[in-house]
């Protein structure tokens, strides 16, 4: 939860910066009152409402504390390339919709209504040149390349006809959506799913399961 934890930090020192006092936070985010005095972490919903209510604010500082407060700021500046961040770089911002884990998977399969919602959006300097979408991580399974709660980078991919080996992919299946490195499976109809995680077992699926799909770009790290 440190990484959590750092997070509510800098939510608290926006706020003192801005002025804004946190009865005016709570009202304006729909935040449950308190959450900021507690010694604890703070969730996915709660960094999501944030986003949306401040957009000024850039997902890069908020999340791994690095470049500007503000996206304003970054936008005059240029933001800095990092080693935590992977490459596909552009020097032009891009807008990408933060995704959360309970709709990707109708995003993925391009739902109309789920495609259509007002998600918070970011305006992201130097990286992701043709990616679509920011989502979390929500296990182990890619570690140490990524850790549960790190940000990733995708791009949607329209057909499984022409699959990149060993790239990792985010995949809405009939169990569920998962991240894997995908590997040549058994015949041309099944594709294995691999971790870099040695407890998270290899297993195949075929093309008929995978409703829709996108590959990872690059990540951005927790601290």
């Amino acid at each position: 939860m440190r990484q959590m934890t750092s997070i509510k930090k800098r939510i608290l020192q926006y706020l003192t910066i801005k002025g804004i006092t946190k009865y005016e936070f709570y009202k304006t985010t729909g935040i449950t009152r308190g959450i900021l005095d507690q010694d604890n972490g703070i969730t996915e919903s709660n960094i999501l409402k944030f986003i949306h209510s401040y957009p000024e604010v850039s997902i890069v500082w908020l999340i791994v504390g690095l470049g500007d407060m503000l996206e304003e700021e970054s936008s005059l500046k240029g933001a800095s390339k990092r080693p935590d961040i992977e490459q596909n770089l552009t020097q032009e911002p891009i807008a990408l919709p933060l995704i959360p884990s309970e709709y990707l998977a109708p995003f993925l399969e391009k739902d109309q209504l789920t495609q259509n919602k007002d998600y918070p959006t970011q305006y992201v300097q130097n990286q992701f040149s043709d990616a679509d979408f920011f989502t979390r991580v929500r296990d182990l399974s890619l570690f140490p390349q990524y850790n549960s709660g790190d940000f990733i980078a995708c791009k949607i991919i329209e057909s499984t006809d022409f699959i990149q080996w060993n790239k990792i992919y985010v995949l809405s299946t009939r169990q569920g959506v998962i991240v894997k490195r995908i590997l040549e499976g058994k015949d041309e109809t099944h594709f294995k799913m691999s971790s870099d995680n040695p407890s998270f077992h290899t297993f195949e699926i075929s093309r008929e399961e995978i409703k829709g799909m996108a590959i990872v770009r690059g990540g951005i790290h927790l601290e």
